[in-house]
């Protein structure tokens, strides 16, 4: 299996084939805005999240841009997530929301989730695409069904803002790590 990675820049965004250490494309234009990116489980899809706040979806191999989608946060998006199982991309903000897309019709779902008080610094996806895990500052780590969109279970143990969750690959465990002073 290739690993890949990628880099932006004022050159544009450039992907790298690790094992042979070589450019396997780019794409062109000032990438410099873009402050967090995810591919797909399936590597077809690239979602870049920008400073002003849009999310663009791209085609992986062909470096096309599929959509464009508009701002909906009143701040930048800090963290990208695709689910492992559904056409459905999560993206979070600085005040504290969630919007989730739908990457086959290239539709925002409605209503965002108001998931913290604060930033949601980390997305993830158990799995089975059901669980949607965000954390961040203000509100703990928090469990959100996907099918219903809604809350399922608020776990408590950081006294502090949590930076990033992981769930293993068979869902049965997560881990988070935060500022617990």
């Amino acid at each position: 299996s290739q690993f890949h990675f990628m880099e932006g820049g004022r050159t544009g965004l450039k992907f790298w084939d690790v094992p042979s250490q070589q450019a396997t494309g780019t794409i062109p234009g000032d990438a410099s805005d873009i402050v967090e990116l995810a591919l797909s489980a399936s590597g077809s899809l690239l979602a870049t999240g920008h400073k002003d706040g849009p999310v663009s979806l791209w085609d992986a191999q062909t470096r096309r841009l599929l959509h464009r989608f508009g701002s909906q946060f009143g701040s930048s998006v800090i963290s990208l997530a695709f689910s492992p199982t559904e056409p459905l991309l999560a993206a979070s903000d600085w005040g504290g929301n969630i919007v989730l897309y739908n990457t086959t019709a290239m539709d925002v779902l409605r209503p965002p989730l108001k998931a913290h008080t604060f930033r949601v610094m980390s997305l993830a996806f158990s799995p089975d695409g059901r669980t949607l895990a965000s954390a961040g500052e203000g509100g703990g780590l928090k469990l959100w069904h996907m099918a219903t969109r809604q809350l399922a279970l608020v776990l408590k143990g950081h006294i502090g803002p949590i930076r990033g969750i992981a769930f293993s690959r068979d869902g049965n465990l997560m881990a988070s790590c935060g500022v617990d002073g």
